[in-house]
């Protein structure tokens, strides 16, 4: 049973006292309720169910810690790869679309060995800290060309409010054609160029189930039009990421 007292197999009969139709719609104010005559599955049992409205709240999707990408998920997604927001005539083109691959939420043994193995003598990390790992890609939807940077992604802990610098020293390598390196030594894509790498984080073992990545977006306002030569101004918005391993 539901926590409106339908069970599974029920037939709706009446919304409001109104016999069932397609004008039958249970719309109205929060707090307001709406009555629905019920008969019982496999029975004549009939029941009127009392049902009182609520405000659902719309969070968009990576747009806060509440509402972050869940891992595998691009954003945008590809059917807004070609597509320009457009509000109050103001037009927004997104710069990159961006997914979290994998994570690995103790990576700590698998970093040491790889730098040892490369003749590095790294120090651990501090009791109660552990080194977290997300691989990320990026597919570059913008105008122009544009770079992705390691530095441009940090992490927030919800145990300890902390925010985490990457900070591994892994860089992003090209996974499609239609890049280059870019004199900032970032590898620098066209439109439609895919590029994808390790972010390595220290932090705070208390973080590591709910961890959060955040990209601080690029995108751009075009102004003018009707004769006026379109400006473009850089700007940017916040998209927070899940880094809780899939199940």
């Amino acid at each position: 049973m539901d926590l409106a007292g339908i069970e599974p197999g029920d037939i709706l009969l009446e919304v409001d006292g109104r016999e069932l139709s397609l004008g039958s719609v249970a719309e109205g104010p929060a707090g307001t309720s709406a009555s629905f005559l019920i008969r019982g599955a496999g029975s004549d049992r009939t029941e009127t169910i009392k049902i009182t409205r609520v405000a659902l709240e719309y969070t968009p999707l990576g747009r806060s810690t509440e509402a972050p990408v869940p891992v595998g998920v691009e954003y945008p997604p590809l059917s807004a790869q070609s597509s320009i927001e457009s509000t109050g005539g103001v037009e927004v083109r997104r710069g990159w679309a961006v997914q979290v691959v994998s994570v690995v939420p103790n990576a700590t043994d698998m970093l040491l060995a790889r730098w040892r193995s490369e003749g590095l003598t790294p120090d651990p990390p501090e009791e109660g800290k552990q080194y977290f790992m997300a691989t990320i890609r990026g597919k570059y939807i913008g105008e122009g060309s544009d770079g992705l940077d390691t530095g441009d992604f940090d992490a927030g802990g919800d145990a300890t409010k902390r925010v985490y610098e990457a900070g591994c020293g892994d860089r992003f390598t090209t996974t499609i054609p239609n890049a280059f390196p870019s004199r900032f030594g970032e590898v620098e894509v066209l439109p439609g160029g895919v590029i994808e790498g390790a972010i390595c984080w220290e932090i705070d073992s208390r973080d590591a189930p709910a961890l959060k990545m955040r990209l601080d977006e690029q995108f751009y306002i075009a102004r003018g039009g009707l004769g006026t030569p379109e400006i473009y101004y850089r700007h940017s918005h916040t998209v927070w990421y899940e880094l809780s391993p899939m199940p």
